[in-house]
């Protein structure tokens, strides 16, 4: 009744994912590539958790067939 409620946890991640991005990207550009190679892994690892709620949310049926050989 109240779905419209419940918070998007996609939302936080995604805002983390980016954040992860930008701070990766700042160490790369100083020349920390250690550094850049930690925070990268971290953003993999969390776009792989994304990943795996969005499968999880999604119900059967809801998978996106895309064009194939519709014709």
């Amino acid at each position: 009744m109240f779905e419209f409620l419940k918070r998007d946890p996609m939302k936080k991640r995604k805002k983390e994912y980016a954040a992860l991005l930008e701070h990766a990207m700042r160490a790369q550009r100083a020349g920390n590539i250690e550094r850049y190679s930690e925070l990268t892994k971290q953003a993999e690892d969390l776009m792989h958790e994304m990943d795996q709620i969005a499968a999880a949310t999604q119900g059967p049926g809801d998978e996106d067939q895309g064009m194939g050989d519709r014709r």
